[in-house]
């Protein structure tokens, strides 16, 4: 009898668990993009590592620009263009991967690959207690007028960052759907 009341409470424990996880708020970064998607068009769209405020090198660099690609990858209408393919055609004519692009290089890189924006942007890391939180700063540039067309800030607690690597590593991709290859 106890043993059959503990099941029940754990089962109806575990429902409103799903069921808060699903009706709670989304993943700072899933907000962002979820924002960026209304009410706009069909883009192709760069995304390049975000850099470190004071320009450190660390895993957080690829990693937040990794996070928005999966989110972006979400939204059929959005085209990503291939990373390593990005990364050898700016090398190529002398435009950083990493790091933030000013409106001209962005309107160059406008010219060289066949896109309508590029995501970029910084964060910084500051420790709070025991835990991390990674605020962090970026942009959609347009590449022909140069124009921002979004901005946001936002911030990852350690929590967020938790949740987020759980969520992506138990998310399946459909390879190429919307990746452009240039």
């Amino acid at each position: 009898m106890l043993l059959l009341r503990f099941f029940k409470f754990t089962y109806l424990f575990l429902i409103v668990c799903v069921i808060q996880c699903t009706t709670t708020g989304s993943s700072p970064i899933e907000s962002v993009i979820l924002n960026f998607n209304k009410n706009k068009k069909s883009y192709k769209i760069g995304v390049i590592d975000f850099i470190h405020s004071e320009k450190q090198t660390n895993k957080y660099n690829s990693m937040i620009s990794d996070l928005f690609i999966v989110e972006l990858s979400k939204d059929s209408s959005n085209i990503l263009v291939e990373r390593t393919k990005l990364a050898e055609l700016l090398t190529e004519h002398s435009l950083e991967y990493s790091g933030l692009l000013d409106s001209d290089q962005a309107r160059k890189l406008g010219k060289i690959i066949p896109i309508d924006l590029i995501l970029t942007g910084s964060y910084s890391i500051q420790k709070i207690q025991t835990q991390e939180e990674i605020k962090i700063s970026g942009r959609f540039i347009h590449v022909v007028t140069g124009e921002i067309v979004y901005a946001f800030n936002t911030t990852i607690t350690q929590e967020n960052q938790d949740s987020i690597t759980n969520q992506n590593s138990s998310q399946q991709t459909t390879p190429e759907k919307n990746v452009l290859a240039t």
